[in-house]
């Protein structure tokens, strides 16, 4: 899950790719408002099926929580 938010931060945002990481932080290290990572939010639910909530996308700081949170939605979606 972390290599396909990896691939859409890169078609979103013009940064480094060795700076994204799952310890990598939405807001300072890529520079995203509060309507970049809802229309992350969107493109993540394009890509994946797995519907994220505005509200729990921005409780997230990290790069690494959004592909946690994605892994347990994909896990429990396949239960």
């Amino acid at each position: 899950m972390f290599e396909t938010l990896k691939a859409l931060i890169l078609e979103y945002v013009d940064v480094d790719p060795e700076i994204i990481t799952p310890d990598a932080n939405l807001r300072s290290d890529f520079s995203l408002n509060s309507l970049d990572i809802i229309n992350l939010a969107v493109a993540i639910e394009d890509e994946t099926g797995i519907s994220v909530s505005d509200r729990k996308m921005a409780s997230f700081y990290t790069l690494g929580e959004v592909a946690d949170y994605l892994e347990s939605a994909a896990a429990k979606k396949q239960a």
